[in-house]
């Protein structure tokens, strides 16, 4: 049977999202492949309709499942910017799992225990996609599509 995951991968101000149809074997298809963009003004407030717009879209789209990449830590120590990204991940992780199962993976994990290669080199590696992707996707989005990719396997 065929479920529908997310990957979703959060910078300070941006969700992207790459919602995919897992199939028991073969390709993927990517359904939707969309970056969320935090609504300018109060912050408290656009992370309330980030939550919304997340949990609705899980909700209805019947999401099974979603692998959001997690923290990574900074050897420079922690700027402003990581902080924000923690919020906005934060909250995609609540509404998310508000209406399924959420799974957070770094792109660290990937790199130890999907395949032989580095995650970097999965996501660089065009004929890699072409084999387990079919639809369109951004090459921008690979990473957050790479986390449904290491899970399902």
């Amino acid at each position: 049977m065929t479920e529908r995951w997310l990957g979703v991968q959060v910078t300070g101000e941006t969700v992207t999202i790459v919602d995919a149809e897992i199939p028991e074997k073969g390709p993927v298809t990517i359904v939707l492949d969309e970056t969320l963009k935090l609504q300018s003004g109060d912050r408290a407030k656009a992370l309330c309709v980030m939550y919304d717009r997340l949990r609705d879209y899980a909700q209805d789209k019947g999401i099974a499942k979603a692998i959001i990449k997690e923290s990574a830590l900074s050897l420079r120590g922690t700027k402003k910017a990581h902080l924000l990204a923690a919020e906005l991940r934060g909250v995609a992780i609540a509404a998310l799992g508000s209406k399924c199962p959420v799974i957070q993976a770094s792109k660290a994990n990937i790199s130890r225990n999907f395949g032989e290669r580095k995650a970097d080199d999965y996501i660089a590696d065009n004929s890699f996609w072409d084999d387990n992707i079919l639809g369109e996707m951004r090459n921008g989005s690979r990473e957050a599509a790479l986390l449904i990719l290491a899970r399902r396997k």
